[in-house]
C-alpha cells in the first residue's frame, strides 16, 4: 500500500466518524479505526499508527468544518488517540 491508500482509509474513517451522531457509533467507529491500525501496523512494520490515527481525527475535524486540511503532515504522537494500547 502506498502513503496514498492510507490517507485514503484515513479519510474515509474520519468521515465515517464525522457523520456519526451517537456515542455508541463514535465508539463503534473508534474500535474499526483502532483495529484497522493494528492491521496495518502487522502488514507493514514501518507503519505509523500514531501518523495514521491523527490523520483520521484530522479528518474527523475537516469533515465537522473544524479544521484546513491543505496540508497534512501528522507528526508521530505519544500514547493513543481513541483509548487502547499505544504502539
Amino acid at each position: 500500500m502506498t502513503r496514498k491508500d492510507y490517507h485514503r482509509i484515513a479519510k474515509a474513517l474520519g468521515q465515517a466518524r464525522a457523520a456519526t451522531s451517537t456515542t455508541e457509533g463514535r465508539c463503534g467507529v473508534n474500535a474499526a479505526t483502532e483495529e484497522m491500525a493494528r492491521a496495518l501496523q502487522r502488514d507493514n512494520p514501518l507503519f505509523k499508527r500514531q501518523t495514521f490515527l491523527k490523520a483520521v481525527w484530522d479528518y474527523t475535524k475537516d469533515a465537522e468544518g473544524q479544521r484546513d486540511l491543505s496540508i497534512l503532515e501528522a507528526p508521530d504522537l505519544p500514547g493513543p488517540l481513541f483509548g487502547g494500547e499505544s504502539s
